[in-house]
Formats: structure tokens, C-alpha cells, sequence
């Protein structure tokens, strides 16, 4: 299996875009919100810091983003560990949670051309 890239990725667009007066700073120097100023202070720092903590476990806990790479596992006889026996396993995540999209079963009713034909010719009858 894979590794887990979810997490890494977020942290690290949410580094860039959440430093301090990179894209905005909260709170700024004269208003409450500035935007593309350059600027720091220790509590916009903190601010930031804690903005960073509460979204970071938003994403990666309530969400669950998930961002995984397709490894293939080789033993050192050359048996591979993601053959068609181990399918089974592959549908199954760490959590034991189903992986992948599950349809419902979808039930389509076919009207043949003759009971069309029927239905008409007995409203005009």
C-alpha cells in the first residue's frame, strides 16, 4: 500500500498561504485585517498559529483528505504483494473502511415497443 500524502500536502499549502502578511495578516498594524502587506508581529503570529491548527485538523480529521500514492509492494523473490489474489484486501483501507465508489443497484425498467403499441391503440379505442 502507499503512502499517505493528505496530510503533508495540506500542511504545507497552509504553511505558505497562512504566514503571516504573506496573503493577509490578522490582526494588522492599523486595522483589524490587512491584505498582501509583508508585515509580522508576535500576535499575528499567534493568531495565525492557531488558524493553522484549528483548519489543519478540520481537513485532516472531520474531512479526511486523503492523498495516496500507487506503490507496488515487490518481496525480494519477486512474488508481488498487489497480485490478483490480495484484490480482496486492496478494497479494504487501515481502518477496515470500504475504498473506492459503491454504487447502489440501480433497477431500470424497459417498456417494449409493444406495450407502447397496445397502451395507444386502447386510448383511442
Amino acid at each position: 500500500m502507499g503512502a499517505d500524502w493528505g496530510p503533508v500536502v495540506v500542511a504545507v499549502v497552509m504553511f505558505v498561504l497562512l504566514s503571516p502578511g504573506l496573503l493577509f495578516q490578522l490582526p494588522a498594524r492599523a486595522r483589524v485585517i490587512e491584505f498582501g502587506n509583508m508585515y509580522t508581529s508576535g500576535i499575528s503570529i499567534l493568531v495565525h498559529a492557531i488558524l493553522y491548527v484549528c483548519i489543519y485538523t478540520i481537513l485532516i480529521i472531520a474531512i479526511g483528505v486523503h492523498i495516496r500514492t500507487a506503490g507496488v509492494d515487490v518481496n525480494m523473490d519477486g512474488k508481488d504483494e498487489d497480485s490478483v489474489d490480495d484484490e480482496e484486501d486492496e478494497s479494504v483501507d487501515c481502518d477496515g473502511l470500504a475504498v473506492g465508489l459503491h454504487a447502489p443497484e440501480i433497477q431500470v425498467f424497459v417498456v417494449s415497443r409493444e406495450l407502447k403499441e397496445q397502451s395507444r391503440l386502447q386510448e383511442h379505442e
